[in-house]
């Protein structure tokens, strides 16, 4: 905001005045990520900032409250037998999201859920979840990426989504920005409030259309003129949608399946292998019936045990240990939680939260299958100082993507290059700088 109506660029030494001392990894990851969205630009020799004219222009509109009168939707009146309570709409979404995720995790194949399982999923859905490899094309089971996609929360995963839609909807030639700005438009909408479609253009009418499939609006077409009463068409967002823009919640618990309307966890972890969950949603049990061999279904309540036969079909599906155990760790019932509460680090946290014995042997089973593990990822080598190349290792390791180094060689492999490279281009150009000075004294 301070760059807003600034007249002149922001210098790099008045930014860091600003920041801590410990602070500066994550100061270069915001603005690495602040450059990659387009939002400002970095001017070299002297390093300066400045806002994206567009970006600049745009938010200027929008807090003086210029633009066009409907760029948050035009609410509409709709028949009193149409109307939609707030209820209504997450029990409705949660219906449309759900079904998708229970097409990913093969639920039709779990015994005693088949009837509570919904069957509604588009094939325009589920041709999507297989273009984005969250589902095997071959025979419609769920792949690393798409277990991944489960690990995440609800937010993530309605973005994860929309970003494989919107790519898919470039590749046919579609305008992506219209897509885009109308689903930025649904996530500043009010909730239980029905929108009119009369505004929107004929790629926006279309995506609206698929969102309807994905829980993320409930939409009504107009009808026809000759029927009594005729109505425009409109929609109504989703919590799905209007929590886009925020990190609150995009699905409430679900009063009839979850035991917990705390969102806590629900699963025990024994040192002898046994699990318990203390859930009734079909959805978790199919989750959970992925990589574990279960045998007792109460009410409230399931149990079963992690076996090698069933860890390692988990693997021949492409799930990790990893993955695994970090899904179970991460909806651990809060009794397992409660003897991790002085670890000090999100690894050691794991580690404590889930049995030692169990956490070897799952990693073991992989092993035994897959001796060889590899890292996607970019190698750097040929440094001219040992000075340069200690830094770029440091910095990589505060950013948690070294993932090997060779001292005697100089060289070292990381997950993310974006930020190193930029760290070593400031490196560089210091080094320059310093060489000019100097070459500057001996004249």
């Amino acid at each position: 905001m301070a760059m807003l109506y600034a007249p002149f660029p922001l210098s790099d030494r008045d930014l860091l005045t600003w920041i801590q001392p410990g602070s500066r990894v994550q100061k270069d990851a915001a603005i690495d990520t602040l450059k990659r969205l387009h939002i400002i630009k970095i001017n070299p020799d002297p390093r300066t900032y400045n806002l994206r004219k567009n970006f600049e222009i745009s938010l200027r509109r929008a807090l003086s409250g210029g633009g066009r009168h409907n760029s948050f939707g035009v609410p509409c009146t709709v028949p009193k037998h149409a109307q939609l309570s707030v209820p209504d709409l997450d029990a409705w979404a949660r219906g449309q999201w759900e079904a998708i995720l229970y097409f990913m995790v093969g639920s039709f194949a779990i015994q005693g859920t088949s009837s509570a399982v919904p069957s509604d999923t588009t094939r325009k859905v589920k041709d999507m979840l297989v273009e984005g490899l969250l589902v095997d094309a071959r025979n419609s089971k769920i792949t690393t990426a798409g277990f991944d996609f489960l690990l995440r929360e609800t937010n993530v995963q309605v973005w994860s989504l929309l970003v494989i839609h919107l790519i898919s909807r470039k590749n046919s030639g579609a305008d992506v920005v219209e897509m885009l700005s109308f689903i930025f438009m649904l996530g500043s909408m009010d909730l239980g409030r029905a929108y009119s479609t009369s505004p929107l253009s004929e790629s926006q009418l279309s995506l609206l259309s698929d969102l309807h499939d994905y829980g993320l609006v409930k939409h009504s077409p107009p009808t026809a003129a000759s029927a009594f009463p005729a109505t425009p068409g409109y929609f109504y967002p989703t919590r799905l949608a209007t929590t886009l823009s925020s990190d609150t919640s995009a699905l409430p618990a679900d009063p009839t399946t979850s035991t917990d309307s705390a969102g806590k966890g629900y699963i025990i972890l024994e040192t002898n292998y046994r699990l318990y969950a203390y859930t009734s949603s079909p959805l978790l049990i199919s989750i959970l019936a992925l990589f574990t061999h279960l045998h007792t279904r109460f009410p409230n309540l399931v149990s079963g045990k992690l076996t090698k036969s069933s860890i390692t079909s988990a693997l021949a599906l492409g799930i990790s240990s990893s993955q695994i155990l970090r899904y179970l760790s991460v909806h651990a019932h809060p009794q397992m939680l409660s003897r991790s509460h002085n670890a000090a680090s999100a690894n050691l946290a794991v580690r404590s939260i889930l049995p030692p014995t169990v956490m070897d042997q799952v990693s073991l089973w992989e092993v035994e299958r897959e001796r060889v593990q590899g890292n996607a990822g970019y190698l750097i080598k040929d440094f001219d100082k040992e000075s340069e190349y200690e830094q770029v290792c440091q910095y990589a390791q505060d950013l948690n993507v070294l993932v090997k180094k060779w001292d005697a060689k100089r060289m070292l492999f990381v997950t993310q290059i974006n930020q190193v490279g930029d760290f070593m281009k400031r490196l560089k150009n210091k080094r320059v700088e310093k060489g000019k000075k100097a070459g500057g004294v001996a004249g």
